[in-house]
């Protein structure tokens, strides 16, 4: 009844979950549209057989990467995934498209991707909103992603109190709006 209700009014031929390897009751999702889009999500997981198998020619996979390559002993105790990890999902599922999520908040900028292992690689953030046609083009936006993590960096170690980079002109953020505020709040010499 409602994978009838689903295929009629929504366009979506097939939706299951996958058993994932992470805790009990873990478990990846694969929906397929009418016109044979195909998205697979992770969720938490070591790199997974059965979700590779499920989701094979994905137009689209997000999956957690929620370690850097270094800490790959950390991801199998924790039962997590790294970034070359996920990548390798990717392609052993031959998507099209690959999404990296869940990043650890140990590591506050842009996790580390091996360059040109897979052809097509997003970086996922809160409120990320990006058009399939888009995806294949992100990467060029990862320099941008990685001076703005290092001005946010910047940003935090000034209201700490700490030093910042040698490089600090290039880093820290000029608000414009908040520079004009303090010019006109300063007081106005008047002549004697």
């Amino acid at each position: 009844e409602l994978q009838e209700y689903l295929q009629a009014q929504v366009g979506i031929r097939h939706f299951f979950n996958v058993p994932v390897i992470h805790c009990a009751d873990s478990y990846g999702c694969i929906l397929e549209t009418m016109n044979g889009y195909k998205l697979v999500y992770s969720g938490d997981t070591r790199p997974c057989p059965a979700l590779i198998e499920a989701g094979q020619g994905a137009t689209v996979m997000i999956h957690e990467a929620t370690l850097e390559d270094t800490m790959l002993e950390d991801a199998k105790n924790k039962r997590h995934s790294t970034t070359s990890e996920a990548i390798d999902v990717g392609i052993q599922m031959g998507c099209e498209h690959v999404i990296l999520t869940h990043f650890s908040l140990r590591y506050q900028r842009v996790p580390e991707v091996p360059e040109k292992k897979h052809k097509s690689v997003t970086l996922a953030f809160d409120f990320l909103r990006i058009k399939t046609s888009e995806l294949a083009n992100f990467w060029n936006l990862v320099p941008v992603l990685q001076k703005l993590f290092l001005r946010l960096e910047a940003l935090k170690k000034k209201d700490k109190g700490e030093e910042n980079s040698d490089n600090e002109d290039e880093i820290m953020i000029v608000d414009e709006s908040q520079k004009k505020k303090k010019k006109s709040s300063k007081p106005k010499k008047t002549a004697s």
